[in-house]
């Protein structure tokens, strides 16, 4: 909501979710962890300018957890949470679906004042309460000259807990689409994260207008790793493949990851995949 005719606005919110933490090794899920949280807050910020946004605000919830299979070493847990949050956004981008042209950058700082107290017998030195994190995302798209159905791309991720060891279920997860796609969704977690991706997109069609707009098909490298310590990084390097579509139900996706460690995921998704 915009603060008179400044360029300050404030934003309250509200929510509720729910998502299973699976712990995985050697490809397969050793044990299944349910997270439910429900909170409220508010945001206070500027619009810099056309394509910049400064914010910060405060959440106050609930969380709770629940063993739903195996042993992932975690106890069931609920109790109260209360986080800080600054963000800046940073969007030139020509399209939230395949861009152009364009570099978007969002840096997120988060602090946690409260958590429900969870300790965990195999590693009783983690702790979310009183934890640090800061995550970057960026994504860079050009166009060939004079020819905007040949995209070019580069993508980067880093996050970091700065000297905190926070539980498995705040690490930072990769795995998934343009986040090292061969593995599972949260397959590699870690106190710290970085990721780099780059691939060429090349518009094969375009969809009749009641459909949708463009079909691409591209393809991409992505290397990264998540680790607890600087000196325990170990890279993994995916190529993926696929098609994307820009239809009247949103951007569909369909292709294919591949490891260079034997690691393969098939992909049907839809919603937007470069944010």
């Amino acid at each position: 909501r915009p603060l008179f005719t400044t360029r300050l606005f404030a934003e309250p919110f509200a929510a509720i979710g729910s998502r299973t933490l699976n712990f995985i090794q050697e490809g397969h899920v050793v044990a299944s962890y349910r997270q439910t949280r429900s909170f409220l807050g508010i945001d206070a910020g500027v619009n810099v300018s056309r394509l910049d946004e400064a914010r910060a605000g405060v959440t106050f919830g609930r969380f709770d957890a629940t063993v739903r299979t195996g042993d992932p070493e975690l106890p069931e847990v609920g109790g109260r949470e209360t986080r800080l949050h600054m963000q800046w956004t940073h969007d030139a981008q020509d399209s939230p679906v395949v861009p152009s042209k364009g570099l978007r950058v969002l840096g997120r700082l988060q602090h946690v004042l409260d958590y429900p107290d969870i300790t965990t017998a195999a590693d009783p030195t983690r702790e979310t309460d009183g934890v640090t994190q800061l995550e970057t995302l960026a994504s860079w798209f050009t166009s060939r000259k004079g020819a905007r159905e040949r995209r070019l791309f580069a993508a980067a991720a880093f996050g970091t807990s700065f000297d905190g060891h926070p539980l498995p279920t705040e690490q930072f997860p990769i795995g998934g689409l343009l986040r090292l796609g061969a593995f599972d969704v949260g397959e590699r977690r870690g106190d710290h994260y970085m990721l780099a991706t780059a691939g060429y997109m090349q518009q094969a069609l375009r969809l009749p207008d009641f459909i949708g707009g463009p079909l691409f098909l591209g393809s991409w490298l992505e290397t990264g790793s998540a680790f607890d310590s600087w000196s325990d990084i170990a890279w993994s390097t995916h190529v993926s493949v696929g098609l994307i579509a820009d239809t009247v139900i949103g951007p569909i996706f369909g292709g294919a990851s591949f490891g260079f460690d034997g690691a393969t995921r098939l992909y049907i998704a839809i919603g937007q995949l470069f944010r």
